[in-house]
Parts: structure tokens; sequence; C-alpha cells
């Protein structure tokens, strides 16, 4: 169970660590994915922008790396960082009389 527990810890420091230092881990991500975006003859870009959005999110961006870090990535870890806190705090909540 201890090991269990040290797994836990360590998975929520890595994504911890990875929100922390986003700039470097998402420009990883970003080339990794514009390249297999090119493999398939996509190329990434910045979405129009306009003044009321609804559907998308509309962040100010200068570049489709920034672009998605802001509307994807972060959110992404942010959210998953979240339900895996979640999860793991119901698996070891003590268990009631």
């Amino acid at each position: 169970m201890a090991e269990a527990k040290s797994l836990i810890d360590g998975t929520q420091t890595t994504l911890e660590s990875f929100r922390s230092d986003i700039s470097a881990f998402g420009k990883v991500w970003f080339e990794e994915a514009e390249k297999l975006a090119e493999s398939l003859g996509v190329t990434a870009a910045i979405p129009r922008k306009c003044s009321r959005q609804r559907h998308r999110s509309n962040v100010p961006a200068d570049t489709p790396e920034s672009h998605f870090c802001r509307t994807i990535t972060i959110p992404f870890l942010g959210r998953y960082n979240t339900k895996y806190t979640n999860l793991c705090t119901c698996i070891y909540m003590p268990v009631r009389d």
C-alpha cells in the first residue's frame, strides 16, 4: 500500500511540474503535434478572432504554439490534475465505521 501511495504522489508531482513549467513542456508537446500534423498535410494556425466568441476560446496569442498552449494544454492539465487528485483522494479516504 505504501508503494502505491508513493507512485501516486510521484505522478501528482510530475503533473504539477508540467503545469509549473508549461512553457518548456508545451513547446515540446506542440513540436510533436506539429510534426504529426505535417505528416498528415495539416499546418497549425491560429483560428480567426472575433469580437464576441461563444463556442470556443478566444484568447490573445501571437503564435499557434501559444494559442494552443492557452486553449488546450493548460486547461487539459488542470482538469486532468483535478480528476486525478479527486480519484486518489477517494481511494485513500479512511473507511468509516
